[in-house]
């Protein structure tokens, strides 16, 4: 307790699904915090030094906190290589932390005390250390060396959407993660009607082999033989090719999407009683079938020229550069003699040295071709951030041969880039999608200021604010509205959206982009915003939309000069979109 401040934890002040607090912790097993510091949303500037000194010695202790708990790696036993996708659970919580995917390091926030801390990997068998001690404001370290063996299973999630867990909280009785890792008695009840999607690994996907391919294990909650739906997929986003309906424990077979899939989406068939204690099909593993003799993945891959080209780490148009590819070997045989061979037709690359040599890749293990990479060259007439187009076929002694897909930006920008500054991220990802299948290629980041020396190479770029209360201000003066500022007035094009960027926004600091846009916000609003009508004779004629989100209360803008409505709200009736060409 510091200056007569109490704890409040967030559930029991109010309770939210889906927001980033659920998806830090329930997705990648990391405390999220939303700091409150003032009793206005925007305090005006005069107050902020007597905000932050009554507020320093809390911020400091929560600094001390954050290191206290057990950190470390968890390793192969035989090797001593770090395993980048294992899991930590702490017995007593009951919930999983992740190794990071590039430096295989884990931290776990603990209170003082003595722990049990269990590791586990795919390909591995689990391991538990017993009497862990974690000391206040401190961290403990720790390594755990795994054995090769045992099966490979999901290992976490990308979405859990378990339905009405806000209005009944208290009917579902067991915990998302207990769908992960091997079958051990404990499931995951995804709710009547809900989903499920998890990731098997980028370095343990199912393969498809003889016979069928994976199993979904069902949970012993007393009914028996619920019924599901299963999907495929390489991304957590789709495009999902459906397998079959299954009930209870059953096996599938993945021929019919293709050699390998990562993302398992499981639904429930909508049957049963949503406020019985295991509500809907009871998840307890998905186990993939183990890989017989060889099998590659490509692991990733960069283009690095700092001895053949200008070093600053872009493939420009006209320049020379090293590939240096990545291969694991998921398979359950040692991959002897790998050998690579580069092809393209792209009309704007030329492979200049096409064969490179991987050497042995044991199973379990991965190995590069920095010591004999490819060479490439783009043509001096290629466009910024251009996608090129490379095929990779690798061969070894053993017989086993594969063909991958490689595609390598040339220069900065590209097509589209999206800054996702919504809290909630609730439209850029569809933005993203959309543009990507109608053949676009781009990026979404959430921090502008990493591409502000590229910016004008992007063809557009996309701003995403969100509505009150999940919101971001982009500042008057601001580094952010001054890079895009300057991008459109170089003769870039911007699309940006907010509930209150226009009217409200710049009363309270924020920067006014009505000039840019030829738009005239008129009004704060009220909670109204229902259904949004296109306007005839615009490229929305004939679009009508019901509007539902986190918040219905938006400014008014209508257009100016030679600005143009395609969006009004039909009742009351307001102006809600406009276009400049």
């Amino acid at each position: 307790s510091y200056n007569g401040y109490w704890v409040t934890e967030g559930f029991d002040w109010y309770r939210t699904n889906g927001d980033m607090n659920d998806y830090s912790y329930g997705i990648d097993g990391t405390i999220d915090w939303t700091i409150e510091l003032a009793t206005s949303f925007i305090p005006p500037p005069l107050a902020l030094d007597g905000i932050w000194d009554e507020n320093r010695p809390a911020i400091l202790y929560l600094i001390r906190k954050c290191i206290q708990g057990i950190s470390g790696v968890v390793r192969d036993a035989s090797t001593g290589d770090t395993l980048r996708q294992a899991v930590v659970n702490i017995d007593e919580i009951d919930w999983p932390v992740f190794c990071d995917p590039a430096s295989g390091h884990f931290h776990r926030i603990l209170r003082p005390g003595t722990y049990t801390v269990t590791a586990w990997a795919n390909g591995y068998y689990p391991k538990t250390v017993s009497n862990v001690m974690v000391n206040a404001d401190t961290s403990t370290g720790i390594i755990i060396d795994l054995n090769p063996g045992g099966g490979s299973f999901a290992y976490k999630y990308a979405v859990a959407n378990i339905p009405d867990v806000l209005s009944n909280p208290i009917h579902n009785v067991t915990l998302t993660p207990w769908a992960l890792g091997p079958v051990d008695s404990k499931f995951t009840s995804i709710g009547k009607g809900g989903e499920v999607i998890l990731d098997m690994g980028s370095l343990t996907p199912i393969v498809d082999g003889t016979g069928d391919d994976f199993t979904v294990y069902e949970g012993d909650d007393g009914i028996p033989d619920e019924g599901y739906a299963v999907y495929v997929s390489n991304s957590y986003r789709g495009p999902w090719t459906f397998l079959a309906s299954g009930t209870g424990t059953q096996s599938f077979d993945i021929v019919s999407f293709g050699s390998s899939a990562r993302y398992v989406r499981i639904m429930d068939d909508d049957d049963g009683s949503l406020t019985e204690p295991t509500p809907g099909f009871d998840l307890e593993a998905i186990e993939s079938a183990e890989i017989t003799g060889v099998y590659i993945i490509v692991e990733n891959y960069y283009t690095d020229d700092s001895s053949t080209g200008n070093n600053n780490g872009i493939f420009d148009p006209g320049e020379s550069v090293y590939l240096i590819v990545s291969l694991h070997n998921g398979g359950s045989v040692d991959a002897i003699n790998m050998i690579g061979e580069l092809s393209s037709s792209d009309p704007y690359v030329d492979i200049d040295s096409s064969i490179s040599h991987f050497g042995n890749i044991n199973a379990g293990t991965s190995e590069n071709n920095s010591l004999d990479p490819f060479l490439i060259t783009s043509l001096s007439s290629t466009q910024q951030g251009y996608i090129a187009s490379l095929t990779l076929a690798v061969n070894e002694d053993g017989g086993y041969v594969d063909t991958f897909f490689l595609n390598v930006k040339v220069g900065a920008g590209g097509d589209f880039l999206i800054w996702d500054n919504d809290p909630n991220q609730s439209s850029g990802s569809l933005i993203q999608s959309a543009l990507e299948l109608v053949g676009y290629n781009g990026i979404r980041t959430t921090n502008l200021s990493s591409y502000y020396d590229e910016l004008q190479y992007y063809l557009a770029v996309f701003v995403c604010c969100g509505i009150y209360p999940n919101n971001t201000v982009i500042h008057d003066g601001g580094s952010d509205a001054t890079a895009l500022v300057n991008y459109v007035n170089n003769g870039g094009r911007m699309y940006l959206e907010g509930g209150d960027v226009w009217y409200y926004d710049p009363q309270g600091g924020g920067h006014d982009f009505g000039p840019l846009f030829s738009i005239n916000a008129t009004d704060d609003g009220s909670g109204d915003l229902s259904t949004v009508q296109g306007q005839s004779g615009t490229f929305t004629d004939g679009m009508s939309f019901s509007y539902s989100g986190e918040n219905s209360w938006i400014d008014h803008i209508s257009p100016a000069g030679s600005a143009f409505l395609i969006f009004k709200n039909s009742s009351p009736g307001y102006d809600c979109g406009v276009a400049y060409d």
